[in-house]
């Protein structure tokens, strides 16, 4: 699910002493540096798969046990032997922990730690799976070892955010315990997916010169609002503070003007496009056309459905202004902002395990660049017409299933799908998975994924969407 914080979300990178100084100030009260943008607070796909692979989690096994028997925590790391400090040196097992500690902790929690080279590292909670707000049998990792749940929800966490294609794309995270509330407003993203994250031109600041192009074309000195919901084909009526601009975008990205200067470079990208839009900033009303069908659409972003998802920019007429804090649109329709529910409606499939545990549990051991090795599983839901293709294409950059040692097969239904039921809510989860090796055991700590658009996580080539109702 999609976590809900104000002021202190970040995204799970090592970061400096003094970034987790300027985060813990924040959630102190002490402001945003960027007080004119929403957060956003919400989970992206970018864990390298080569970080979860059979190698890899065997490289890492000293860190892995630690984690599970000791509190995650600065303290307790100072208290971490040579062997879990000489495993701190590599990129690996940093990357590694700090999508745990993204997952497991709240955004205002930070954990930092002394390798074997003096090199001091930090690391910056997000999610809070096993923060004190978690249910009670998930919380408490930071000032006690992890409960069995928490490991398992940690690690459905962390699989379900693990990409081999190197996107960066925003996900809606829907948990079987209900460990986080869904977001009422999702913020437009403000970087492109390629590259693992790449910034969009238009939320940069302007230079001097800006002041000579239109306002509406310029792509700098935007600031993004939140996402909106409409009808293909209908005209969608904006109200905005008079004296900005409002610039929309197809989709849940951010975007710049196509006859604009300097626009990002790589434009146009299929799953984001510039919205014309007609109005005037001196009364604050502005009108689009809901996306429809266009050429492009033939190929990748086919209609799907009756709904389109629309995100909001706005810019102050003088390039050097700023955007007022609290400065959004209102829509004639009712549909902005959209909540989450509304943007992610597309079911990926289920991710569900414990990484903790060792990788090789039987032998003879997998290829050491196996995925899904140990107790990780996955399983695609029913929307896909080849569900395995897509998760090999998504978790190992390939179509062949054989990276696979535990291979994904279907969530539903029962008896031949490896989820026992879901929820009866509109967005439905699944509530119970379970692993052919273990046929007693049923985990309830899994995390559903939904995306806004079937081929947000896959190759272009290799999206196999099955036809929807």
């Amino acid at each position: 699910m999609l976590a809900a914080f104000t002021g202190c979300a970040v995204a799970p990178q090592p970061t400096s002493g003094v970034a987790v100084d300027a985060l813990e100030s924040t959630c102190a009260g002490g402001g945003s540096t960027h007080n004119d943008m929403p957060h956003n607070d919400m989970p992206h796909n970018d864990m390298p798969h080569n970080g979860l692979t059979t190698e890899a989690l065997q490289e890492n096994a000293a860190l892995l046990a630690f984690l599970s028997q000791n509190p995650l925590s600065t303290d307790a790391f100072v208290q971490a032997g040579l062997e879990v400090r000489q495993v701190l040196a590599t990129e690996s097992a940093r990357t590694l922990l700090s999508y745990v500690v993204s997952c497991a902790l709240d955004p205002c929690t930070a954990v930092k730690v002394k390798d074997a080279l003096g090199q001091t590292h930090s690391f910056r909670g997000e999610l809070g799976y096993c923060g004190p707000e978690a249910p009670t049998m998930l919380r408490g990792w930071s000032g006690a070892a992890p409960t069995e749940a928490c490991q398992e929800m940690v690690s459905s966490c962390i699989l379900a955010r693990t990409n081999a294609l190197g996107k960066r794309v925003v996900l809606s995270l829907r948990d079987s315990v209900y460990a986080r509330p869904l977001v009422e407003r999702v913020p437009v993203e403000t970087m492109y997916r390629e590259s693992r994250g790449t910034d969009i031109a238009s939320f940069s600041p302007c230079p001097p010169d800006a002041a000579s192009v239109p306002p509406a074309e310029r792509n700098c000195g935007y600031s993004p609002r939140y996402m909106g919901r409409c009808l293909a084909g209908e005209s969608v009526q904006l109200t905005a503070p008079p004296g900005l601009v409002v610039r929309v975008c197809e989709g849940i990205h951010g975007c710049d003007h196509p006859e604009g200067p300097n626009p990002t470079a790589g434009d146009p990208r299929w799953y984001s496009r510039h919205l014309p839009v007609t109005g005037q900033s001196s009364t604050g009303k502005w009108k689009f056309s809901c996306p429809g069908t266009h050429p492009e659409d033939g190929t990748v972003r086919a209609p799907i459905g009756p709904w389109r998802t629309y995100g909001v920019m706005l810019a102050p007429l003088d390039p050097a202004a700023p955007v007022p804090p609290e400065a959004d649109v209102q829509a004639a329709n009712k549909g902005y902002p959209a909540p989450e529910t509304q943007v992610f409606t597309h079911r990926e499939g289920a991710f569900y395990g414990n990484l903790f545990q060792s990788a090789c549990t039987k032998l003879p051991c997998p290829a050491a660049s196996a995925m899904l090795s140990g107790k990780q599983y996955a399983c695609y839901s029913d929307i896909w017409s080849d569900g395995l293709a897509v998760l090999a294409d998504r978790l190992c950059a390939s179509s062949n299933a054989d990276c696979f040692q535990n291979e994904p097969g279907p969530c539903l239904p029962a008896p031949e799908g490896q989820c026992d039921r879901e929820s009866n809510e509109t967005q439905r989860r699944y509530t119970s998975c379970g692993w052919t090796d273990l046929p007693n055991f049923l985990t309830k700590h899994t995390v559903t994924v939904y995306l806004n658009h079937p081929c947000d996580l896959n190759d272009l080539k290799n999206c196999a969407l099955a036809h929807l109702p």
